[in-house]
């Protein structure tokens, strides 16, 4: 869709109508996120990078640092080391469903 800018004259009984196209607005740049660097970065699989920046930007100051600590403890844990790749949750599962504050069942081996 696209705006368009309507001007009207009227005279008398005549009524003029002329519609123009508005400029084309330049996209709107995402603001650099360096919370989201560091969590894309420390994040084991690598999918989905767009919607997990937007999931991720959705966040508050407070649940990106939240996110961040706790994908950092996962992964001091080990928590998917033992894991295939398509095992470990998508990035945007992780941050939509604030898997970081999930409990890690030990594994008795």
């Amino acid at each position: 869709l696209t705006a368009k800018r309507v001007s009207v004259s009227r005279k008398k009984c005549n009524t003029n109508v002329t519609v123009q196209a508005l400029p084309r607005e330049e996209k709107r740049r995402t603001k650099d996120s360096p919370n989201f660097d560091t969590f894309w970065d420390r994040y084991p699989r690598k999918e989905n990078k767009k919607k997990s920046k937007i999931a991720f930007d959705g966040l508050s100051k407070t649940k990106q640092r939240d996110a961040i600590d706790g994908l950092r403890k996962d992964l001091s844990r080990n928590r998917w080391d033992d894991c295939e790749k398509k095992f470990i949750l998508l990035p945007t599962t992780y941050i939509n469903g604030a898997r970081w504050e999930d409990e890690i069942k030990q594994r008795n081996l």
